[in-house]
């Protein structure tokens, strides 16, 4: 069996080779949602570190809201035949230029791009969970407080409370993981 530096969390890896159903076994499928900004961006980071610690996978969901998309001053034909198409293919560049990141540090990843209004990313990721079979999902938050939290809702804490299986989330002002680094 290989030893294994702490990761980033600060919590020691189980070897790869653990026997499936024991408590060391680790993790198989990580699901980490993302939008490709700084927050996301570190809990790739994580999550490549933890994935080639377990020998896991890791899935990169990104949740295309057309609402976002809209000014109201577009034309019907031209948001949906230019804007949106246009900004669906920005997001699944974003999308695959991060798994290809994962791939160089030797982890395999897959893309998924789903459509969802932003108030239903959580069950929306709720909802992956199942369908995927994750047994990790890995968040990157800004870690407001306050008044500001208040103000703008938190994503990573409505996942937490409605994921089955654990979350990590991961501040985007945390240290790198040494994985990624290499990657």
């Amino acid at each position: 069996d290989r030893m294994t530096e702490p990761s980033a969390t600060g919590a020691a890896a189980a070897p790869a080779s653990a026997a499936p159903g024991t408590a060391a076994r680790g993790y198989r499928h990580l699901l980490v949602p993302f939008d490709g900004l700084p927050p996301a961006q570190r809990a790739l980071d994580e999550a490549v570190a933890l994935a080639r610690d377990f020998g896991a996978t890791i899935e990169l969901l990104a949740l295309f809201d057309p609402a976002n998309h809209m000014s109201g001053f577009e034309t019907p034909h031209y948001l949906l035949d230019e804007v949106l198409p246009r900004a669906r293919a920005r997001l699944s560049g974003v999308l695959e230029s991060a798994c290809e990141r994962a791939r160089r540090a030797g982890v395999a990843a897959e893309p998924r791009l789903l459509e969802a209004d932003a108030p239903s990313i959580p069950d929306v990721v709720s909802q992956r969970v199942r369908e995927s079979g994750a047994d990790l999902v890995v968040v990157g938050t800004h870690g407001r407080q306050g008044i500001e939290r208040f103000l703008l809702g938190s994503v990573a804490e409505a996942i937490l409370r409605r994921s089955a299986v654990p979350v990590l989330l991961v501040h985007e002002a945390c240290r790198a993981a040494p994985a990624a680094a290499e990657g």
